[in-house]
């Protein structure tokens, strides 16, 4: 397992985020430490981005730890910016796939309390990207 990016939640949740396995068979999973000690982790396996998409997520939580996303990018994502229920809106860290030249991987961890109310996949001139690849994005 290859960790390829970590950080701390504005709750001081501790996550680590990791590839493993193969070009044909890749998995991004995602650890979670809360400040309690609770300890989470989960992931997903498959094709790096569904055919025709530029974003691929994965959710998951458990009744201790906060909730939490994968995501998977196209490498024409520049920003990533993730508006939560409580209107707060975060930049995430996009880190390069290690097993697939052309993806980039990103995680976030918030409070069960809220929902991710959008996802702005934004370009190097901060234009708002489609999630949908298609020959006029």
């Amino acid at each position: 397992m290859t960790v390829i990016g970590s950080g701390t939640s504005a709750e001081g949740d501790q996550w680590a985020l990791s590839s493993e396995g193969t070009v044909r068979d890749p998995l991004t999973m995602l650890e979670v430490r809360t400040p309690t000690g609770h300890h989470s982790k989960g992931g997903y396996g498959g094709p790096p981005l569904s055919p025709g998409l530029r974003l691929d997520t994965y959710t998951g939580h458990d009744d201790e730890c906060p909730d939490q996303i994968i995501l998977r990018v196209a490498d024409d994502v520049d920003a990533l910016i993730v508006t939560l229920s409580d209107g707060r809106r975060v930049e995430v860290t996009l880190f390069p796939d290690p097993t697939h030249p052309g993806v980039r991987l990103a995680a976030f961890v918030y409070p069960r309390n809220l929902d991710i109310h959008r996802i702005d996949l934004l370009d190097v001139g901060g234009h708002l990207l489609s999630d949908r690849l298609s020959r006029d994005s």
